[in-house]
């Protein structure tokens, strides 16, 4: 991949996805801890969880997951190129379950849920089926 397209590429995979999740968290996440502090910083009145309309807590709940793993499939993508194509969606799908197995035995905080595993299924999917079609469209040019 050339070094203007690697830039476009990590630009939409990596760097907007991450930016958008954290917009999404700072919007409907009060209660997680490094936006309780920006919040407590800015002086913006929190919102409690309980109070989101259903289409907000579902972005809250999965939205930003798979923008995670969408954000992390396309790194492992960016720094590994075509010999880890299949691999990289794994990895990330395999760290996310790791995450919520740390969450359901109360090493990190967080709540499990077998939903959030399906979103970042998805984000890894879609980044590695968006990584192919470029490729694909760069190979017929």
């Amino acid at each position: 991949m050339k070094t203007f397209r690697k830039k476009r590429y990590a630009l939409c995979a990596v760097i907007i996805p991450l930016v958008l999740g954290a917009g999404i968290y700072i919007a409907v996440c009060p209660d997680v801890w490094f936006v309780s502090k920006i919040n407590r910083v800015l002086g913006i009145q929190q919102v409690s969880p309980d109070d989101l309309h259903p289409v907000a807590a579902f972005v809250r709940n999965y939205l930003c997951d798979l923008l995670w793993a969408y954000a992390l499939t396309g790194t492992l993508l960016l720094i590994s190129g075509e010999t880890m194509c299949v691999w990289s969606p794994v990895i990330a799908v395999l760290l996310g379950i790791v995450l919520e197995l740390l969450q359901r035995t109360g090493i990190i905080t967080g709540t499990a849920d077998v939903f959030d595993i399906v979103a970042e299924a998805a984000g890894a999917a879609a980044a590695t089926m968006v990584y192919i079609y470029g490729r694909k469209q760069h190979e017929n040019k």
